[in-house]
């Protein structure tokens, strides 16, 4: 019977998310789901983990986004829309990027390198498709790879590339370290770079591993699009959520 009533509740639990799976709402049901089935079974299904914190804003999943298998996303469970939420930027706002990281190895294909060239990424509100926090997950884009092996990052403070990743502009900043539980791009965004804090739904964030004179550490890219900015641009594209 236990076994049965596990089959219908997946069956009942992904059928009601696939109704939502053409909605601006389709993640958000899919997380429902996701968390539904952890309380109830202990399992994660249809997400790849769920993990539970003793405060909401720390309860998190990984899964394959709804409506493509090869990409990999992180979502907090509570409903934060985006990375317009005040709460990002708040006294003791949650660190999501490091959780992201934390679970690289959900995203990243095992007997590839865990750190270089392993990329996160937020889209702005301003051009995302899904009313939910997440963070895209995988590998750097190899012609980014080559471009950004290319150009110099400062360690200082965020400075406007000199070349363009994906026909857009960034900022960027390398910061050394071992993990990103010290660092949250967020606040690092907001604070400095030019303009974002006044409009942070048109922030876009990239976080990628990798090494620069011989320190480990992270490269922190950001734009920032005005409301009516007339560039669209997305620290998602320059993913290869495949890691092909």
């Amino acid at each position: 019977m236990k076994r049965f009533l596990s089959i219908l509740l997946g069956f009942v639990l992904t059928a009601s998310a696939a109704l939502a799976i053409d909605s601006r709402s389709a993640l958000t049901t899919v997380l429902k789901t996701c968390e539904i089935s952890f309380k109830l079974s202990g399992g994660a299904f249809p997400c790849l983990k769920v993990s539970e914190g003793a405060d909401p804003l720390l309860s998190y999943a990984v899964l394959r986004e709804p409506m493509a298998s090869q990409r990999t996303i992180f979502s907090p469970l509570a409903e934060i829309p985006g990375i317009e939420d005040p709460r990002l930027l708040g006294p003791g706002a949650p660190n999501f990027f490091s959780m992201a990281w934390n679970e690289r190895s959900l995203a990243v294909p095992e007997g590839r390198d865990q750190w270089d060239g392993v990329a996160l990424a937020i889209n702005a509100a301003v051009n995302r498709t899904q009313d939910h926090l997440h963070i895209h997950m995988g590998c750097l884009a190899p012609k980014v790879t080559a471009a950004l092996a290319k150009t110099k990052v400062s360690s200082i403070e965020f400075r406007r590339l000199g070349i363009k990743l994906e026909r857009q502009t960034y900022w960027a900043l390398f910061v050394p370290a071992d993990d990103l539980s010290g660092i949250n791009p967020f606040k690092l965004v907001a604070d400095q770079v030019f303009l974002a804090k006044r409009f942070m739904g048109g922030v876009t964030i990239g976080v990628i591993g990798g090494e620069r004179d011989g320190q480990r550490g992270f490269f922190i890219l950001a734009n920032a699009m005005g409301p009516k900015s007339g560039h669209d641009a997305s620290a998602e594209s320059l993913i290869d959520p495949s890691c092909g």
